[in-house]
């Protein structure tokens, strides 16, 4: 039995790139077909790898599996030591097969609130992960090319998810009257919200889910884009609550746990997908196509990279072209919600076409099989 020692995050990223994948393996048993067991360590220690080596000592593992860097703790307010390379020579040296993940580009544009981070520290970790990886996994084809100056093993695994329900034609799921639109999503895309806030017609209601008190000054800023800057009634109510809350045409869902995020689109009818045209998303992950079509979600999106190969404008999603088509065609799928179940089912058999979970894990258990057989 070969030993896969697993090193997540508890965050989508390690959801939707790590444990996900692992579960998904095991629920089609190619674990048991490779031969292969997940070890996870509740304890593990990478802040340094003498206290690396030192939460490993009793275990054996012949393949390590990790997203972008192996050290954790790299910044605590000021940034600390990083030492990627040594964690990649120890595994060298001891004949542990190295499987990487990234899931985005390294680079990322100035207005990301992590740019200084990245910028001065974690591209040139990534990239020295990347140097020393026996293979390396990503989510697109573009991102694939990013890598390849760096390591020629790379292969494509889109994200996907698995849910019990994935060939129905809609799911029951809305718990809410009327039709609501929104976006749920993390603290990093006030600048992609913000291509629609002038394209949001009243007399609509609107949803953001994600809020998490613990960036506060972020999520208002988010939030002041569809309260029309708080100046909706009832609005002076959410600046005294920090958790789920409904006031007249509009709803704040807070941040939930990475195991039921999804349960967030109950309350939406048509996802809104604003993304700013530039380098580092068309790097990213096509992956909210997949969230709205298991979870019975139709959208309106902008027609960029990442999304933009895989839309057909009024098959399976309104594409946005200028500012001015966000109020459009909120106002057309308002005023027509036949059409809201139409571009669903367009949707739903884009995503089984593109992003069927069954060929993508028989894929990465190729990929393992080739790395430790």
């Amino acid at each position: 039995m070969k030993k896969v020692l697993v090193i997540t995050s508890n965050d989508g990223v390690g959801l939707h790139r790590i444990m996900n994948p692992s579960i998904m393996l095991e629920k089609m048993g190619l674990d048991k077909q490779l031969g292969i067991e997940f070890l996870v360590i509740p304890t593990l220690k990478r802040d340094t790898l003498a206290n690396f080596i030192e939460s490993t000592k009793d275990y054996d593992y012949d393949m390590v599996w990790f997203n972008r860097i192996i050290q954790l703790n790299i910044f605590d307010g000021k940034i600390k030591s990083v030492e990627n390379e040594k964690f990649m020579q120890y595994f060298k040296n001891k004949g542990i097969k190295i499987l990487m993940d990234l899931d985005d580009y390294w680079v990322l544009n100035k207005e990301h609130v992590a740019y200084e981070l990245y910028n001065k520290v974690l591209g040139k970790e990534i990239i020295h992960c990347m140097k020393y990886a026996d293979a390396v996994t990503v989510t697109t084809e573009l991102l694939r090319g990013k890598v390849l100056p760096y390591n020629k093993n790379v292969f494509i695994l889109p994200n996907t998810i698995a849910p019990g329900n994935a060939n129905a034609e809609v799911l029951d799921s809305k718990t809410h009257e009327g039709i609501q639109f929104g976006w749920i999503g993390g603290v990093t895309h006030y600048h992609d919200l913000l291509q629609i806030k002038k394209g949001l017609p009243t007399g609509v209601h609107y949803v953001l889910g994600g809020f998490d008190k613990r960036s506060l000054h972020e999520w208002k800023r988010m939030e002041s884009i569809f309260t029309r800057n708080y100046t909706l009634k009832g609005s002076e109510e959410l600046l005294k609550w920090d958790g789920d809350k409904t006031i007249e045409g509009y709803t704040r869902l807070a941040t939930r746990d990475i195991w039921s995020y999804l349960g967030m689109y109950e309350n939406i009818d048509v996802a809104l997908i604003p993304l700013l045209a530039n380098e580092f998303n068309s790097y990213k992950s096509p992956l909210k196509l997949v969230e709205a079509a298991i979870t019975g979600t139709s959208i309106i999106c902008d027609n960029v990279e990442p999304y933009k190969q895989y839309l057909k404008n009024k098959k399976n999603c309104l594409l946005v072209n200028n500012k001015s088509d966000w109020a459009t065609h909120i106002n057309t799928l308002k005023n027509n919600p036949s059409l809201i179940t139409d571009l669903l089912y367009g949707l739903r058999e884009t995503v089984l076409q593109n992003f069927n979970w069954q060929h993508i894990t028989i894929h990465r258990a190729a990929i393992f099989k080739s790395l430790i057989s």
